[in-house]
């Protein structure tokens, strides 16, 4: 190899070396980087020192005196001191500890601004200035007078206090607590604990200083987060006062009880249900109908029977206007292995056959003329009774014409405002037992009553007694007889029925019972009566998509530049957000 290669070879393997260094180097001064940062911007707590005084009516005078070190976390305002002021006793009952006369000074006993609020079972004082940083050290000295803390027992009163909680989010180096008594005990004793939360480790000391009446206590390591510093300070009974313990109302306790109020409105809501669906039930029974009852149009009864419109009434109608002779229709057969079959339709000339209200409606909307024949998917694509607009004008009509057979409500304006009121009453309600309880059975209640007040018949009496009539016309169409058929008419039965059948969704039913009896219609070029079926379903589906697609669309905004665009970039889109410390 020639000499300049050779040195051409050994400088790139030297600027690769050198790249990786530099590489190196920088990752591993990253992470220093953030090892140093994350240090850092951790603050911790350099002393808790405690003094507390118990005073000869039972109350306490507390004296907290906290050392914060904010080195390289300056950019804060001060702390946050929580203060349990509620406990459970020994029979599991609730109970305050009130605290009063809060005072919070600095080092040089200035006043240090600071706000109070209830949390939970704590009362937490946000400490410091808003418009203010701290400096890298501050001392806050907490002064309180708290009652209901100290224990009786047979032979001896205690103060068993936990000096400075486990709750803090930061390492506390030293701890110390002074408890002294108003006056000369006979005996005095004392215990100390550290650790976590039912821990018995007792790496602390105590001193008993029975001259002073007063005892000393201090920790002999740092508490990690989670870890507490509790003092026990035991002395001869009668010395001080131990009044009643104020009791904590029950929140819980008593939302758990009076949650099953709630069990009044859903049994309420299912025993009027039941009698409104009992009054307007027609107490006959059912029994086979040989024609559509009072006549009912082909494009009303699948709306009754249903409770709600459907596409298959489209169908119904159509088939219909093929048995007036209006229409006819022919099968195309597949091309394809995957294809399926499609249909063309041919308007036929007008014999004045009489149409009812929706059957005129889509003879009008279907837009073909006497004589012209189009196929399915053409129809589909004009301005016919296939169009959103056109068929929500049918669905109107439909609606219409069935509407005085709706159930009408007898409610006043009055009645209604306060049944409204006394409704949210029991909405609120629940959701404020459920988070007392802490119980989802008066929510479920509150569904369950809501459900059976609102969930009633439709119609009225006179639209249910017809409901009762077209489960008899079903059943004849479902359990025709064939031996009872006169089949000299049986082509005219078949025909006649069989839109109702189409609306009633029974059309296999209704062909199966005929099978191959009779011929299929002449106003339907097809194999056999079986393919009658399919034709509906793909009238019905093709209806459906047409409808669909030529419904208005509504569009949503969008926020700025696409992700998957130029504008793409960490922290953009919806949602983010996040939060601090104090």
């Amino acid at each position: 190899m020639p000499n300049f290669l050779k040195q051409r070879s050994v400088n790139e393997k030297t600027l690769v070396l050198n790249s990786s260094m530099k590489k190196l180097f920088i990752h591993i001064l990253l992470a220093l980087t953030f090892f140093i940062t994350g240090h850092a911007s951790a603050w911790t707590i350099e002393a808790f020192n405690l003094e507390a005084d118990i005073q000869t009516d039972g109350t306490v005078a507390i004296t907290e005196t906290i050392k914060a070190d904010f080195t390289g976390q300056l950019q804060k305002h001060g702390i946050f001191r929580d203060i349990p002021v509620q406990f459970m006793d020994e029979n599991n009952k609730k109970f305050k500890t009130p605290i009063s006369n809060i005072e919070i000074t600095d080092a040089n006993n200035h006043a240090i601004s600071f706000s109070k609020s209830r949390v939970g079972s704590n009362v937490s004082l946000k400490i410091g200035n808003a418009n203010k940083y701290v400096k890298q050290s501050e001392t806050y000295i907490i002064k309180y007078n708290i009652s209901g803390v100290l224990n009786a027992f047979k032979e001896h009163d205690e103060f068993y206090w936990n000096v400075t909680g486990n709750e803090w989010k930061v390492p506390i180096k030293h701890a110390t607590a002074i408890v002294t008594l108003p006056e000369k005990s006979k005996f005095l004793k004392a215990k100390c604990f550290t650790g976590k939360t039912d821990s018995t480790a007792q790496n602390c000391e105590f001193k008993l200083n029975e001259s002073s009446s007063a005892a000393g206590f201090k920790t002999n390591q740092n508490l990690k987060q989670g870890e507490d510093f509790t003092i026990v300070f035991g002395w001869e009974k009668g010395l001080v006062r131990l009044p009643q313990r104020q009791m904590a109302f029950d929140y819980e306790g008593w939302a758990k009880k009076l949650q099953y109020l709630f069990l009044l409105f859903p049994l309420w809501g299912i025993a009027r249900n039941l009698r409104i669906r009992n009054e307007l039930k027609p107490h006959k029974a059912v029994i086979p109908l040989y024609h559509p009852p009072e006549n009912l149009g082909v494009g009303l009864i699948g709306f009754f029977e249903r409770g709600k419109p459907h596409t298959r009434d489209l169908t119904a109608l159509l088939t219909q206007l093929c048995v007036k002779g209006l229409l006819s229709i022919k099968e195309i057969k597949p091309t394809g292995v995957f294809k399926k079959a499609s249909y063309e339709f041919t308007a036929l000339p007008s014999n004045n056959a009489k149409l009812d209200k929706e059957e005129q409606f889509v003879y009008d909307h279907l837009l073909i003329a006497p004589g012209e024949t189009i196929s399915l998917k053409a129809l589909t694509k004009k301005d016919s009774i296939f169009k959103y607009s056109n068929y929500q004008q049918l669905l109107n009509q439909i609606k219409k014409e069935v509407s005085h057979y709706f159930r009408a409500s007898k409610i006043k304006p009055l009645k209604f405002l306060g049944s409204v009121f006394l409704f949210s009453s029991i909405f609120f309600g629940a959701i404020i037992f459920s988070v007392l309880a802490k119980s989802a059975l008066p929510i479920l209640f509150f569904i369950t009553g809501a459900v059976a007040t609102f969930a009633l018949p439709q119609f009225d009496k006179k639209g249910q007694l017809l409901k009762h009539d077209i489960r008899g016309y079903k059943l004849f169409l479902n359990t025709a007889d064939k031996e009872r058929i006169n089949w000299s008419e049986a082509q005219n039965i078949f025909e006649g029925n069989l839109p109702y059948a189409i609306a009633l969704n029974m059309t296999d039913k209704w062909a199966k019972v005929f099978d191959d009896k009779i011929q299929p219609p002449e106003w339907f070029e097809g194999q056999n009566i079986s393919n009658l079926s399919s034709l509906e379903r793909g009238i019905t589906r093709s209806a459906s998509r047409a409808i669909v697609s030529s419904a208005p669309r509504s569009t949503s905004s969008s926020r700025g530049s696409s992700g998957f665009s130029r504008g793409g970039r960490s922290g953009g889109g919806f949602g983010g957000g996040g939060g601090g410390s104090w």
